[in-house]
């Protein structure tokens, strides 16, 4: 790796206004070789050098350091990857007992477990609030496929891992972590509590106005979520905890975690159905092992999380074979420009040149009669739950199409099961089919999402009856007010709209069942008879509050 130009190419960046601050960490054959910082930790008058000791939120690269956590005390034989997790959580109900009591931590930590997606970025604060809303909200989850067949990315499900860590050791999460991750590999920086604003220790995260990046001050924090995310720490930090799993679980030449059970973390659990997609860097997370993506850049194998929460953009990045991976900790940049830089240190790491991301060439089409026949199964409806998002999939002559969202796109066999489709941007949506070969698919992936197939049905309440629902709701577990939601009847038609936005018209799916521009919902009256419920995402619980 040339450091000079690694520099150069940093300082520009910055300076070119494409990221604000970052720190970089680079770690090649056992050491730390490079870490510095660029930029500045705020846009206005607040904001100072990023160094590196600045802080930065590591989003979700906390589940890495969770999965961490949770194969350490499997060495120790507090746990087991393959045992049922109701076997440590008794007290845990599923909404499906069949379903629940085949769930393991190898689901959880690579995000099988088939429960919805949900999450939270400003949550309560205090003791105990890991197993409160674990054991609050996880027995209202449905099922959305079986465990271990659908990759589908949760953060609240993932946080079923620190729950089970916190009642086997008999500790809580925070001091778990701590005794077995961070003070090991002396990772001194990091902390669950949001350091002050105006600390100077603190890259803040930023908000675009039309003048300028405007700083946020309040800070992403939630207790319940720390097994998924919500830590802060420098770049050094993390690149202690690289060394690990580029070393064969070995830190400063101290074993840390047994090669066996890296190599399990390491190993594609799931995947993510991604075969065929034309950019290159989409090949980084092919794939998901035990708390890291898995994947490939110019056919060296990755390993990698990311973390995203408001505007910090963080990379954890190795190259296994290599010996050799970086940590970038951004706090606010263009999407485009940053992901250009992240390839460019890993030409870099690769000693290749870097040309820019040159498109994957097209797999050749795969040409099946027995493939043409399945095609009826594969047409229907499927919706993405969490998004709101619907496709359609459909025969036209001897063309196998996808609508989305109007936009017709004719899909290309590749494999048994899957497809890509050609977009006018020359860019190419991978489409996967999960069926059996019998029965219609229940699950497609597009893009690497998950999609349920969803028929509509005939609507439960007439407009004028959905006065009944009209109200504001709120997450009890969201300490956001500005997430609150308020749902309308406008010109008999039901709007919904988020803090003080605009109200969007939903569109009615059948039931109580409706999606907007900002998700899929349904409503519901509580079994309590507490009032009406808004449930989003087929996960988190709204209630009315007036």
């Amino acid at each position: 790796m040339n450091m000079t130009e690694v520099a150069d190419r940093l300082q520009a960046a910055v300076e070119a206004g494409h990221v604000l601050g970052l720190s970089l960490a680079v770690v090649q054959n056992g050491a730390i070789v490079f870490n510095h910082g660029y930029g500045r930790t705020a846009a206005d008058e607040t904001g100072s050098p990023v160094t590196p000791d600045t802080l930065f939120a590591y989003g979700s690269i906390g589940k890495t350091i969770c999965a961490t956590l949770v194969l350490r005390l499997v060495e120790h034989g507090l746990l087991d990857l393959d045992r049922p997790l109701a076997s440590y959580l008794p007290r845990l109900a599923f909404s499906d007992e069949t379903a629940g009591k085949r769930l393991t931590l190898r689901h959880v930590l690579s995000h099988t477990t088939g429960l919805p997606a949900a999450g939270r970025e400003y949550g309560p604060q205090g003791p105990g609030l890991l197993q409160q809303v674990i054991e609050d909200e996880i027995p209202h989850y449905p099922f959305l496929a079986e465990p271990g067949v659908l990759h589908f990315y949760s953060n609240t499900a993932f946080c079923l891992a620190g729950y089970a860590a916190e009642v086997v050791a008999g500790a809580p999460y925070d001091q778990l972590v701590r005794e077995w991750v961070f003070e090991p590999l002396d990772m001194a920086g990091v902390t669950f509590a949001p350091p002050g604003a105006n600390t100077g220790r603190l890259a803040l995260p930023h908000e675009a106005t039309n003048e300028a990046l405007r700083p946020i001050t309040r800070l992403p924090a939630n207790d319940a979520g720390h097994p998924s995310s919500f830590a802060y720490g420098t770049a050094r930090d993390l690149a202690h905890l690289a060394l690990v799993h580029l070393e064969q679980g070995h830190f400063q030449g101290r074993p840390f975690l047994a090669p066996r059970l890296l190599a399990e973390m390491h190993r594609q659990q799931a995947s993510r159905h991604i075969a065929g997609v034309a950019h290159p860097l989409a090949y980084l997370s092919s794939g998901y092992g035990l708390g890291l993506m898995t994947g490939y850049y110019h056919g060296q194998r990755v390993l990698r999380h990311g973390g995203m929460t408001l505007s910090y953009n963080c990379f954890f990045e190795l190259l296994p074979d290599e010996r050799a991976g970086f940590v970038l900790l951004t706090n606010a940049s263009e999407e485009d420009p940053l992901m250009e830089l992240v390839a460019f240190l890993y030409d870099q790491l690769l000693g290749r040149p870097h040309r820019g991301p040159v498109p994957v060439p097209a797999l050749e089409p795969y040409t099946d009669g027995e493939e043409t026949a399945r095609w009826p199964l594969y047409e229907g409806a499927y919706l993405n739950v969490e998004w709101g998002a619907m496709v359609e999939v459909r025969r036209s002559g001897a063309e196998l199409l996808l609508d989305r969202e109007g936009e017709e796109l004719a899909l290309t066999a590749i494999a048994p099961g899957r497809y890509v489709a050609a977009l006018p941007s020359g860019s190419r949506l991978p489409v996967a089919f999960l069926d059996n070969g019998v029965t219609p698919a229940g699950h497609m992936v597009l893009a690497g999402e998950p999609y349920q197939r969803f028929e509509k049905a005939a609507l439960s309440v007439e407009p004028a009856g959905l006065a009944a629902f009209a109200g504001s709701y709120r997450d009890p577990y969201n300490t956001n007010a500005a997430e609150m939601l308020h749902l309308e009847i406008v010109d008999g038609r039901l709007c919904l709209r988020e803090g003080d936005g605009e109200a969007l018209a939903c569109e009615p799916l059948g039931g109580l069942a409706y999606r907007c521009e900002l998700g899929f919902f349904e409503l519901r009256n509580a079994a309590d008879d507490t009032g009406p419920l808004l449930v989003w995402g087929r996960a988190t619980r709204y209630r009315r509050v007036s």
